[in-house]
C-alpha cells in the first residue's frame, strides 16, 4: 500500500511540508499508460488547487476521499485537523475507472491504509508543533519524521507510541547530514533512514498469547473463549539491517497480519501448518508487533486455569437490613501440572459495586496468597502471586461485610452486577509456556548484513489473561447468544416470503 505523495497544506493553500516518490509514481504510469494522470509536479500549482478545490469548495471539504485536478486525479485521502489539511495520494493497483465508476471504495484497501497512515502522521505532525505553527527547523524535522515512516511511498512504522519513545530516549530524528556524521562518521546515511542507532545492539522476540473467556459452570451456558497472539519484535541494531526468522508454524494458527515492515507479507498465504517458514523484515527501533495471528481448534479444556464461583445474600428475616454476602466457594484449578511455576502474576478482584462499601471480611485461603479491599472499598481483591501449591488448586471462602449503600454509591455503577449477580475477575501471566506450540530458534535467526559484533536474539513466551471472567454460579451471567448461520447464500432464497398486507376494505 504505498502513495503516489504526501502534503500538509494550512488553511490558505500553503504547503508547510510535502514528499513525492518517483518510484511509486512510475509504477503507477507503467500500470495505467494511455490512462495515466500525472500529478502537477510544481507546488505552486498543487497549493492553486488545494485551495481551489479542498478548501473553498465546503461541499467537497466534507468527504474524507475525494478528486483532484476536475476529477482526473481519484482518490485522494485528506484528514482535516486544526486548520491544516493532511493529504495523500494513494496508488491504487485495481481499475481505477472501473471502481469510481462504482464507487467502491470498500473494494479498494490502499484508501483505508492511506488514511490509517494520515492519521499516525497527523499525531507525529502534532509533537513536532502542537499549535500547528511550523518553524523551518520543525518542518526540517517534520520531513526527517515523514522520511522514517515512509520511505519510498511504503509506511515502515506508524506507531505513534513506538516513534516518541525512540525520538524521546535516543534522539535519533536528526535533521542534516553533518548532525549525522559526527555521531556516525563510518556510516552512509541512508535517504529513506534518518534513524541510527548507537550503542548496545538488542533483538528480542516475544510470542505472546492473549486469552477473553467466560466461564458460567453451569450446563445451560456453555462457557466461551477467544484466544489471540502476536509476535512482538524490539530491534535496536546499527545500520541498516534485514532480518530472517525461521517460524514453525502449527494448524491452530490462521488469520495472520503483518507489520509494514515485513518484506514478504505473502506468508500470510502460503503459511501450512508441519512446514518450515521464513519471515524476513527490515529492522526499524523500539518494539512492534511484527505478526499478529488468530488461534482455533483449542478446546476449553486446555485454557491454563478453570475454576467455579459460587456466592449466596445473607438472608435474615429478623435483620431485614443486613447487607452481607457469603462466598461458598472461589475454587481455581491449573489445568497443567508444568503450568504452576509459570505464573509471574495471579490476581483475583471481585466487584460489588452495589452494595455500598465494604466494612469488613472474614475469609480463608487456604495459605494460598492474601486478600485485601481495593481502596475505594468496593472489591475485594486476592493476590495469589507467582506460585499455586503443589496441589495445583487454589480456594477462598468466607464472609464480606458491607456498610449500606446510599445514592452516591450507586449513581454511576454498572445496574447488572446486583443481588447474587456476580463476577471474578482474573489476571494473570504465564511465562515460558504457549498454547500454540508457536516457537522461534533463536539461535537460527539471521542478520544481513552481518554485524561486527555478535548479536545474542532472546526468545520468550507468554499467556496473558485480559478478560478472565468466572460469573456466580447462583446468579444471572451475561452471555453471548450464537445465532444459527445459514450454510449458504443459497439458503436466503429458500426463506418464506413475508406475510401480504391485507387489502385496504375501503
Amino acid at each position: 500500500m504505498s502513495q503516489r505523495g504526501v502534503w500538509i497544506v494550512d488553511s490558505t493553500g500553503r504547503i508547510i511540508c510535502s514528499r513525492r516518490y518517483p518510484v511509486v509514481e512510475r509504477r503507477v504510469c507503467t500500470r495505467y499508460q494511455d490512462r495515466y494522470s500525472p500529478i502537477p509536479a510544481d507546488d505552486a500549482e498543487m497549493s492553486k488547487i488545494f485551495l481551489a478545490e479542498l478548501i473553498s469548495d465546503q461541499q467537497r471539504s466534507l468527504y474524507p476521499v475525494t478528486s483532484l485536478c476536475g476529477g482526473r486525479i481519484w482518490p485522494v485521502a485528506v484528514l482535516r485537523h486544526n486548520r491544516l489539511l493532511f493529504v495523500a495520494i494513494p496508488a491504487v493497483e485495481d481499475d481505477v475507472g472501473r471502481l469510481a465508476t462504482a464507487n467502491a471504495l470498500v473494494d479498494l484497501p490502499a484508501v483505508s491504509a492511506t488514511y490509517t497512515f494520515l492519521e499516525a502522521f497527523c499525531e507525529l505532525a502534532q509533537s513536532c508543533s502542537p499549535a500547528g505553527k511550523f518553524t523551518l527547523s520543525e518542518v526540517a524535522e517534520l520531513k526527517s519524521l515523514l522520511a522514517a515512516v515512509n520511505p519510498f511511498g511504503t509506511p515502515l512504522d506508524t506507531d505513534v507510541k513506538n516513534l516518541r519513545s525512540v525520538y524521546k530516549n535516543n534522539n535519533v530524528f536528526l535533521s542534516t547530514q553533518s548532525q549525522q556524521n559526527s555521531i556516525h562518521p563510518s556510516q552512509k546515511r541512508s535517504m529513506w533512514r534518518p534513524l541510527l542507532f548507537a550503542g548496545k545492539q538488542t533483538l528480542e522476540f516475544t510470542i505472546r498469547e492473549e486469552i477473553r473467556a467466560a466461564l458460567y459452570d453451569r450446563p445451560t451456558s456453555p462457557d466461551t473463549f477467544f484466544v489471540s497472539g502476536s509476535i512482538v519484535a524490539r530491534t535496536e541494531l546499527e545500520g541498516m539491517t534485514d532480518v530472517i526468522v525461521p517460524l514453525h508454524p502449527t494448524s491452530r494458527v490462521q488469520n495472520m497480519t503483518v507489520h509494514p515492515c515485513v518484506t514478504n507479507p505473502e506468508i500470510c498465504r502460503t503459511w501450512s501448518a508441519g512446514r518450515r517458514e521464513e519471515l524476513m523484515f527490515k529492522a526499524i527501533l523500539g518494539a512492534y508487533p511484527l505478526l499478529k495471528f488468530g488461534v482455533v481448534d483449542l478446546p476449553p479444556s486446555e485454557l491454563p486455569l478453570q475454576g467455579l464461583y459460587r456466592m449466596r445474600e445473607v438472608q435474615d428475616e429478623a435483620r431485614p437490613t443486613l447487607n452481607h454476602v457469603r462466598i461458598l466457594a472461589l475454587q481455581l484449578r491449573v489445568v497443567e501440572h508444568e503450568y504452576c511455576h509459570a505464573f509471574e502474576q495471579c490476581e483475583v478482584q471481585l466487584p460489588f459495586p452495589n452494595r455500598g462499601r465494604m466494612s469488613g471480611m472474614e475469609v480463608s485461603t487456604g495459605g494460598v496468597g492474601t486478600v485485601s479491599m481495593s481502596p475505594n472499598r468496593r472489591s475485594l481483591i486476592w493476590n495469589i502471586g507467582k506460585k499455586f501449591n503443589e496441589r495445583t488448586e487454589a480456594n477462598l471462602s468466607g464472609m464480606v461485610f458491607f456498610d449500606p449503600a446510599t445514592e452516591d454509591d450507586t449513581r454511576h455503577d454498572d445496574p447488572f452486577l446486583s443481588g447474587q449477580n456476580s463476577c471474578a475477575h482474573i489476571f494473570f501471566r504465564l511465562t515460558r509456556a504457549s498454547l500454540t506450540g508457536m516457537e522461534i530458534n533463536g539461535q537460527s535467526v539471521r542478520l544481513n548484513p552481518q554485524p561486527k559484533n555478535p548479536v545474542v536474539c532472546n526468545v520468550m513466551r507468554e499467556i496473558v489473561a485480559t478478560d478472565y471472567l468466572l460469573w456466580n454460579t447462583f446468579g444471572a451471567a451475561v452471555s453471548v447468544a450464537r445465532p444459527e448461520v445459514l450454510e449458504s447464500v443459497e439458503e436466503l432464497t429458500r426463506l418464506p416470503p413475508p406475510p401480504s398486507r391485507p387489502a385496504d376494505p375501503f
